[in-house]
C-alpha cells in the first residue's frame, strides 16, 4: 500500500516538474469538498476501521485488541496519506481521524465486551467480509485522492506546442506506414 502510495507521489511531483520546466504554472488553488464527499470520506473511513476491526478479530484477537489494533493502522494509513500536501481529501481526512480517535479511544476503554473473543467457526466469515470491505472502502477514498489532483495550468503557447508535436507524430507515423 505505501508503495502505490509513494508512487502516486512521485508521479504527481513528476508531472509537476515538466509543467514547470516547460513553463507552465501549478494552479494552488485547492477545491473545495462537498457536503456528499465529506459524508463519503467519513463513511468509507468508518467502513474501512471496522474493516480491520474484522480482520483484526478474525486473527484471533480479543475485540478490544482488535479495535485497538484498527485504530493503529488507520493511524498508520492516514499518515501515509497525510504525506500529500494541499490536498482537500487528506484535511478532511486528518479531520475525521483525529475525531475518531478521540471517540473510539473511550469506546475501547469502557467497552463490557472488549475482552470478547470470536468463534473459530466465524472467523472465516469475518475474514473475507473485512478484505472485502477494506478493498472497497480504500478505493473510494483512493479514487477522491485522484479526483483532486492539482493540474497544471497550461498557456496557449503550451498548448500549441502540444498540438503541433501531435500532429508532426501523426504525419511521422503516416510516412512510417
Amino acid at each position: 500500500m505505501t508503495e502505490v502510495l509513494n508512487t502516486n507521489q512521485l508521479n504527481l511531483e513528476l508531472h509537476q516538474k515538466k509543467f514547470i520546466f516547460m513553463g507552465g504554472k501549478i494552479k494552488n488553488v485547492q477545491k473545495k469538498l462537498s457536503p456528499n464527499e465529506i459524508a463519503q470520506i467519513k463513511k468509507s473511513y468508518r467502513r474501512m476501521y471496522f474493516a480491520f476491526t474484522s480482520i483484526n478479530w478474525a486473527n484471533g484477537m480479543t475485540l478490544g485488541m482488535a479495535w485497538q489494533k484498527a485504530l493503529e493502522q488507520m493511524n498508520s494509513f492516514v499518515a501515509t496519506k497525510s504525506k500529500i500536501k494541499n490536498h482537500p481529501v487528506n484535511d478532511e481526512l486528518m479531520k475525521i481521524h483525529a475525531e475518531f480517535r478521540r471517540e473510539q479511544s473511550k469506546h475501547i476503554m469502557t467497552n463490557e465486551y472488549a475482552n470478547e473473543k470470536l468463534s473459530d467457526k466465524y472467523k472465516k466469515s469475518f475474514f473475507d467480509y473485512g478484505n472485502k470491505q477494506l478493498k472497497k472502502y480504500k478505493s473510494v477514498i483512493d479514487g477522491m485522492y485522484k479526483q483532486y489532483m492539482p493540474q497544471p495550468e497550461i498557456t496557449k503557447q503550451q498548448k500549441t506546442q502540444q498540438i503541433l508535436q501531435q500532429l508532426l507524430l501523426q504525419q511521422l507515423k503516416e510516412r512510417a506506414a
